[in-house]
């Protein structure tokens, strides 16, 4: 059971309009009438769906067992309602997971926080396209394992003919289709968050140089290694570690 919040009525009506196209959701917001809240929170709590889309303010009040996942989809506007998001999961002893989404912009604003609400955070980047595509096949085996066996028999015959003609390819072709990608990904910046560009990452060997990178030496290396990737890079950022 996973909680998602957000800021305004829009963002929770639009996330959770996403998510219907491979996970079970529904949105909670202010202008929703009090019967289709009650109609919503229970079947949330009765498992019917796995992802609730909630603003702050129609969360206060609500006691839902068993929630495992919080995503913070936008920043709190303060400590208070970051715990308060929070504590929704990891109730009565048992483990709960919570992830802030942010970023580069507001990675002081997180750092803010973390310091005001007294815990550590762990900072990790956006999931690869590997990890996405991973997560999403095996969430299409999960659904898989679910079909009733009478429906499956209807399918046999074609399943048998097709496994003849490609072999494992069909599985692999079904498998593709049903999370989502029967056109190859695109790339995506791991800093812009563009889609058709490439992240690439130097790491300074002490061996070889001195002090850190800069802008202006990241791009005077490129020239050197490939002129036209040069002219092509968008953004440069520097991350500030030992390296």
């Amino acid at each position: 059971k996973t909680i998602v919040f957000t800021r305004t009525k829009r963002d929770a009506d639009e996330v959770s309009l996403a998510l219907t196209t491979s996970i079970a959701s529904e949105a909670l917001h202010g202008d929703i009438s009090q019967h289709q809240r009650e109609r919503t929170l229970n079947g949330f709590r009765q498992g019917k769906f796995t992802v609730l889309v909630a603003t702050d303010v129609a969360s206060r009040g609500l006691d839902i067992p068993n929630v495992d996942l919080i995503i913070h989809y936008e920043l709190p506007n303060d400590p208070e309602t970051f715990v308060h998001r929070s504590g929704r999961t990891g109730r009565a002893g048992k483990a709960g997971n919570a992830i802030l989404m942010f970023t580069t912009n507001q990675r002081r604003t997180v750092k803010s926080l973390e310091r005001d609400v007294g815990c550590k955070f762990e900072f990790i980047g956006p999931p690869t396209m590997e990890e996405v595509l991973d997560s999403s096949a095996e969430h299409v085996i999960a659904t898989l394992r679910g079909v009733h066996p009478e429906s499956i028999q209807y399918f046999v015959p074609a399943a048998e003919r097709l496994s003849q003609e490609l072999g494992p390819t069909a599985l692999a072709s079904a498998l593709a289709h049903l999370s989502g990608f029967s056109q190859p990904p695109s790339s995506r910046s791991l800093i812009s968050h563009e889609q058709g560009s490439v992240t690439l990452q130097l790491t300074r060997d002490p061996a070889y140089a001195r002090g850190f990178f800069s802008p202006r030496s990241v791009t005077g290396f490129l020239s050197d290694v490939s002129p036209s990737a040069a002219d092509a890079v968008g953004k440069i950022y520097l991350i500030a570690d030992e390296r």
